[in-house]
């Protein structure tokens, strides 16, 4: 069996998975919650990670930032 006939086995209902898709079949109900699972342990976690962006500088007035930002116009 083909790759492309294996993913279409999950997806596409015919006579080989009894007119069923299987990406839809209660047996796969474990396999989106443990997906569900690692995505949301991921994203929780990895936003600690990930949490410094924009910079160190967290203290940026209005004024200051037009003021850097025209500043780096005349440059060019």
């Amino acid at each position: 069996m083909a790759i492309k006939d294996r993913i279409a086995h999950f997806f596409v209902p015919k006579e080989s998975n009894n007119y069923r898709a299987k990406s839809i079949s209660l047996d796969f109900l474990g396999v989106y919650l443990l997906i569900a699972f690692c995505l949301t342990f991921v994203v929780k976690n990895g936003s600690v990670q990930f949490n410094h962006v924009l910079g160190l500088a967290t203290d940026i007035s209005i004024q200051k930032l037009i003021q850097l930002t025209n500043n780096q116009r005349q440059k060019y």
